[in-house]
């Protein structure tokens, strides 16, 4: 049983098409978003923004770890962050 209040707060998530998150979300239909914060913030973001050539993992590259998605078959970043499981 889930819990809400109401009004239900409002989420906005945007993906540049070029991007290979939006590539992935086509093809998947499904995907995590990562909330994450504290005192890395700035760098991580700096470095997960950046376009690497799709064999390049930013996760790796920002120094994350992945675990299984709580719902998905899919991977979310590990501690510090939240995920939010979506299908599309």
């Amino acid at each position: 049983m889930a819990v809400t209040t109401k009004p239900l707060p409002l989420f906005g998530f945007s993906s540049n098409t070029k991007h290979d998150t939006w590539r992935n979300i086509k093809e998947n239909g499904e995907f995590v978003i990562n909330l994450v914060g504290g005192e890395n913030f700035g760098p991580l973001v700096s470095t997960l923004e950046r376009d690497f050539p799709y064999e390049v993992s930013e996760i790796n590259e920002a120094g994350l770890t992945e675990v299984n998605a709580n719902r998905l078959n899919l991977l979310e970043l590990g501690k510090p962050s939240v995920g939010l499981n979506v299908e599309w």
